[in-house]
């Protein structure tokens, strides 16, 4: 079979099954398939596919029509330019988290310019709950692209998250996108396995804490006034979850929480507060459904802090960010 027909083929079994975007899907698993791309396939229509090439493509194609994750077919994931590898020990990462990585480099580029001017300080940057290492690793890539060697031997990366196989994806990402190096080197960051601050070599002060924990509360979240205005949130948000076909795919433990998804948040706030810099940041990804409520509970254990909450895209409460006086 050549190309041009099989694109046709599985473009029309992926609509019938209901996916969105059969024929970028498509696309992609031909690119990972033949390990060529999209120029390739582009101005070769008429190649034909060796049988273990269909064979390939038919059970990718027959998955994806169970609705499974192109990313974890695949087994990679773009986030803010670089290549990710993901399987279905993290979470794919999302395009609104990258605006974590946007906010982190505006206060890294803040801090730096005082940093500089004093010798042997350091600017210490946690991720907590790391996942696949998207948000550390790209930090590093970013950062390094704009400050020189100076700049960057006074910076100090940490990552951590209770889920070792997660970890493993993460050290598996960096040592493949930091131009292979080890991850011990300076420059690099060191990863960490603990429950939120339970690993003792955690316990340092830290300039900025970006943190992407599980959010997002369980369907169906009791208690509330049907009819509600939190209510009509509450069901038009879980809307939005069921249409996303691949959170039923992604590991639960890294996506839900209780108290209406603030559980896990809450208790990091908690902990945070003994290894936080004076003037450090936090970052948090939030639920909207729940953003009020943490931003409530941040108040009242960072009194002193300036506690600002910022919208994603569509106009939805979805960061926060603490500032410690």
């Amino acid at each position: 079979m050549k190309i041009v027909d099989f694109n046709k083929k599985a473009v029309r079994k992926l609509k019938a099954a209901g996916i969105k975007n059969a024929e970028l899907d498509v696309t992609i698993m031909m690119k990972s398939v033949l390990e060529n791309d999209e120029a390739f396939l582009l101005m070769h229509p008429e190649m034909p596919l060796t049988n273990g090439q269909l064979n390939k493509l038919n059970k990718l194609v027959k998955k994806r029509s169970n609705f499974e994750p192109i990313a974890y077919l695949v087994g990679h994931k773009e986030f803010f330019g670089h290549d990710f590898t993901v399987n279905r020990n993290v979470l794919i990462p999302r395009p609104e988290t990258e605006n974590l990585v946007e906010e982190s480099l505006k206060i890294v580029k803040l801090k730096i310019k005082n940093l500089l001017k004093i010798e042997n300080c350091k600017l210490k940057i946690l991720d907590m709950g790391t996942g696949s290492g998207c948000i550390i690793i790209s930090l590093i890539l970013e950062t390094e692209k704009q400050w020189s060697n100076g700049a960057m031997k006074q910076l100090r990366f940490f990552a951590s998250d209770v889920n070792k196989k997660a970890l493993r994806v993460a050290k598996r990402n960096a040592r493949r996108l930091l131009n292979n190096r080890t991850i011990e080197q300076s420059n690099n960051v060191k990863f960490y396995h603990s429950d939120l601050f339970s690993n003792r070599l955690l316990h340092r002060k830290y300039d900025i804490i970006i943190a992407n924990l599980p959010y997002v509360p369980f369907p169906c979240h009791p208690g509330l006034d049907p009819g509600s205005r939190q209510d009509k949130q509450h069901n038009f948000l879980d809307s939005r979850l069921r249409g996303n076909d691949s959170i039923s795919f992604e590991p639960a433990n890294a996506i839900f929480a209780n108290d209406n998804g603030a559980a896990i948040i809450k208790n990091f706030l908690t902990e945070a507060k003994k290894y936080l810099n004076a003037h450090g940041i936090i970052l948090l990804e939030l639920d909207p459904r729940n953003a009020d409520q943490i931003q409530n509970f941040a108040k009242a254990n960072f009194p002193a802090a300036t506690i600002e909450s910022k919208k994603d895209l569509a106009g939805l409460k979805r960061y926060l960010l603490i500032a410690s006086q």
